[in-house]
């Protein structure tokens, strides 16, 4: 029954391998064949008996053994390189297990010691299937990794303890051999399962190569275990031959009628060509969704101010009190030049990641201030119920700010660990678990931990680019790409498989640090691939305009100042306004003219449910826009359909939990 269904699962996996019809004699071809091998047997053990089979043997750890493997093989060219084979047949993997044990006798009165030897014989033989994948390196030698999964057909033991020839006397009864026992391994497993590597070497045997000769070797490292559950495999050194026969493919030939008068002769059938093309247009998407078949990619500079949250909270990863490495650090020379006021186009998860340089920074200009540190940890898995391991992610914060930023020891101090944190988020989602595995930093001052606002330029570019491609694949398309980019730097890049969409958006704000800096124009292209590998392809170029503020000075060109605020980070699945927050809208709302337009819009991290994330970012938004109370402020929410930051990070749901103010103030001329 187990060889029926061994051979059933082995036509199935033929039947689903690839075949190749190449007329190249040169090329590889689908090869059948006979498999030879001698295996040196390495068996690893560590047991003391056979389940349920006397013996009193201290133990035994290896034994050796020779084998026998028989297989038939079929082998499928996947390229010029690959090839896929598959092997069916029979392994025996038999070795002898054995010990030596001391006796105490005593012979003619005297007191001596002798030797016996335990033994194993172990009888294993399976029939299996052998998966492989071959990689020919050079000239005809090749490299094979796969495995082998085997059903259990002989699982024999043949078991003595033996006086050694060399000694003496007999064991109680008389006899020189004791525990002589055979039969069955109690136990044994029913599959055999091992891990294959090889290598072989095709020698022709005639000048078609229809038949080949190839001298192989392959190591077997067992993954299953000779016994149930128990610690005994059984591995395999193989050499050996295959004989394989690979047939030429014959060509396709067509015979036309005869003619009387017209000689015989044959049509031999043409490579088929297959149609392959491909366009692709591009148009620019202005606010009100109407479409400009003429694009410009406007690149447009203003003077701003930014003004981004501090999170004075530090992560790390799971079980680790070590700072991660996305945490900038700098050398205590370094910290020297570092000002948080001049991070000229970082972003604001790109401020946060400098929050210990910034503390350190403030905490060394405000020698009275001091902070506490209070480590925690997720209380859950490998975690739970860790104090040390909350009190040691304080003390890598400490030792950063003492020895990078040289803050004194008497100014750091470190509550007492916890295990969730005081506002904890929920422990039983990977999410939450992640954000509690955190030091929170509580300054004496609020200075210390207030937001970081950076005066400087910014960019801002058309918002929105719609690609429109179109490919025609007659053989069926296996790939396409479009990519565009400026002076050989990618700014935005599609890709895909079997079907291409009718358009493609572009939305330039993901990425407002690969705005073009030149008036160079962009170049995109799409480039598709059918199934027998034809390619087609298409090219256009989006110019590029430069407006600087310098620019609008000197043509008195329509100006504006923008400004853009993040108000400190909300609680989770919270829109009410905390203490700092409100202090903030003080700020914001005396840097508002009555002239300038207003955008508010709340967002959400991804935990939980879309619609609730929509109208829970909503009211954020509408809560700011109530705190600052201007009439003609446009406040909504996008829920978590546009996040700010990464949401696979602890800190990038944190930020995403806010709301963006956006004012725009335009300049008198």
């Amino acid at each position: 029954m187990k060889l029926r269904l061994l051979i059933l699962i082995g036509l199935l996996f033929v039947s689903y391998l690839p075949t190749t019809a190449q007329t190249n004699s040169d090329s590889p071809r689908t090869r059948y064949g006979l498999m030879f091998h001698l295996g040196l047997n390495s068996h690893s053990a560590n047991f003391q008996k056979l389940p349920d089979v006397p013996n009193c043997c201290p133990g035994f750890e290896s034994g050796t053994g020779a084998g026998l493997n028989i297989a038939g093989l079929m082998e499928f060219p996947l390229s010029e390189k690959l090839m896929l084979s598959t092997r069916l047949g029979y392994s025996s993997l038999n070795a002898t297990l054995s010990t030596q044990e001391p006796l105490p006798v005593i012979i003619n009165g005297q007191a001596t010691t002798i030797f016996s030897e335990h033994s194993v014989a172990a009888k294993l033989s399976n029939i299996g299937i052998e998966p492989l994948l071959g990689y020919r390196l050079f000239g005809e030698f090749s490299l094979h990794a796969g495995g082998r999964l085997g059903f259990t057909m002989q699982k024999t033991y043949d078991q003595k303890e033996m006086i050694l020839p060399q000694y003496g006397g007999t064991f109680g009864d008389g006899r020189r051999v004791n525990n002589d026992l055979s039969g069955d391994i109690p136990n044994a497993s029913s599959i055999a399962a091992s891990l294959l590597l090889g290598a072989s070497y095709d020698l022709p045997l005639n000048t078609g190569r229809t038949f080949l000769l190839a001298p192989e070797v392959f190591y077997s490292l067992a993954l299953t275990p000779v016994v149930s559950n128990w610690d005994w495999k059984a591995n395999s050194l193989r050499f050996g031959i295959a004989l394989k026969y690979s047939p030429k493919p014959a060509e396709k030939v067509i015979e036309p009628p005869i003619k009387e008068a017209e000689p015989e002769r044959k049509i031999v059938e043409k490579e088929r060509k297959y149609a392959i093309s491909a366009e692709a247009k591009v148009v620019s998407v202005n606010e009100d969704n109407t479409e400009t078949d003429v694009p410009n990619f406007v690149v447009e500079e203003f003077v701003s101010t930014q003004m981004t949250p501090l999170l004075n909270y530090v992560f790390f990863e799971e079980n680790s009190a070590e700072l991660p490495s996305r945490y900038k650090s700098l050398s205590a020379k370094e910290t020297n030049k570092f000002q948080a006021e001049k991070l000229f186009e970082a972003t604001t998860i790109d401020v946060y990641y400098n929050v210990l340089n910034i503390i350190g920074q403030r905490l060394r200009d405000n020698a009275g201030s001091s902070i506490s540190l209070v480590g925690s940890n997720a209380d859950v898995g490998s975690e739970k119920g860790n104090t040390t391991l909350s009190k040691n992610r304080a003390e890598s914060v400490k030792n950063y700010l003492v020895t990078a930023w040289g803050i004194s020891e008497s100014r750091i101090k470190i509550d007492a660990p916890r295990n969730l944190p005081e506002k904890p988020s929920n422990p039983d989602k990977p999410e939450g678990a992640a954000e509690n595995r955190r030091v929170e930093i509580r300054p004496s001052s609020p200075d210390i931990t207030e937001p970081v606002i950076i005066a400087d330029t910014i960019l801002t570019a058309t918002p929105l680019f719609r690609f429109k491609p179109k490919a025609i694949a007659e053989a069926g398309l296996a790939s396409w790409t479009l990519t565009a980019s400026h002076k050989g730097k990618i700014l935005k890049q599609f890709s895909g498989s079997t079907t291409i969409p009718s358009v493609l958006e572009w939305s330039t704000d993901e990425n407002r640090q690969n705005f073009p800096r030149s008036s160079d124009p962009i170049r995109f292209a799409l480039d598709v691939r059918d199934a027998v590998g034809q390619a087609a392809g298409a090219t256009g170029n989006i110019p590029v305009e430069m407006i600087t503020v310098q620019k609008k000075r000197d043509q008195q060109l329509d100006d504006k100042i923008i400004d853009r605020y993040n108000l400190i980070l909300f609680d989770f699945d919270k829109a009410e306004l905390s203490g700092a927050n409100t202090k903030l809208v003080e700020f914001i709302k005396k840097k508002i003219s009555q002239d300038a337009t207003v955008k508010i819009t709340g967002f959400s991290d991804n935990v939980g449910d879309d619609d609730y994330n929509l109208r829970l970012s909503d009211a954020r938004a509408k809560t700011a826009a109530k705190a600052l109370n201007i009439r003609n402020a446009l406040a909504r929410g996008v829920g978590e359909s546009q996040p700010l930051f990464n949401n696979d990070l602890p800190e990038g749901r944190f930020y995403n939990r806010t709301v963006e103010i956006l004012v725009t103030t335009p300049v008198r001329k």
